[in-house]
């Protein structure tokens, strides 16, 4: 009976040393766990701040594409518009230019027909001023030549007059032919401007793509 007593005793004894010890491992199996645990919650909200971030750039891009789709809208409005124009101006410069080279005809004429009676003209004043009248016939013929430089002066006066006319509409035509040429460089500014357009969206497409593609990763 002692003896049971005895080896009831030790076996309480040994049990009530083991206690703290067992007590003292779970607090740190907890304490680890926990560690653990705020770990995994640190790397979570990362993770979803990055997915955040990752879905506010597609979002963001595809604002941006959309701003993209509207300069394209606008800018293909602008290049029908200038289209049209652009062929009803290469007519007006076609008329232009007909008109134009009607007018150097005309001025090339008028050139000549100075030449002519410019000549015709010194030619009397010659005669007026080389032969004095004797009889007559000689002041007739005097008369009749001052006559002519008279009419021969006042049609070289109309064609001068002329002359400068067709000058001035020459001048006039180029400068609305220079006019419809800018037009037109316009026209191919925003063609070039559209294509660039398209690129930039087809670039932004190619990196909403991507980006999309990380995000589901």
């Amino acid at each position: 009976m002692r003896l049971i007593f005895l080896l009831l005793s030790a076996v309480y004894c040994f049990a009530a040393s083991k206690l703290p010890q067992s007590a003292h491992a779970i607090d740190k199996d907890i304490k680890k766990t926990k560690a653990v645990i705020s770990q995994k919650d640190k790397e979570v909200k990362r993770l979803n701040n990055s997915i955040d971030d990752a879905a506010n750039d597609i979002i963001n891009e595809q604002k941006n594409l959309k701003g993209l789709d509207v300069q394209i809208a606008s800018l293909e409005g602008d290049v029908a518009k200038l289209s049209k124009e652009f062929e009803l101006k290469m007519k007006q410069i076609d008329e232009y230019e007909a008109q134009k080279n009607k007018l150097e005809n005309e001025k090339s004429e008028i050139e000549k027909k100075l030449v002519e009676f410019m000549t015709k003209d010194l030619a009397a004043s010659v005669v007026i001023t080389e032969n004095a009248p004797n009889d007559q016939d000689d002041i007739v013929k005097a008369q009749i030549s001052k006559n002519l430089s008279k009419v021969v002066g006042d049609h070289v006066k109309k064609l001068k007059a002329e002359y400068v006319q067709r000058q001035q509409m020459i001048k006039e035509l180029e400068v609305k032919v220079r006019a419809i040429k800018l037009s037109v460089l316009s026209l191919e500014q925003k063609k070039a401007q559209l294509a660039k357009t398209k690129q930039d969206k087809l670039k932004l497409i190619d990196k909403i793509k991507k980006q999309a593609e990380a995000y589901k990763k």
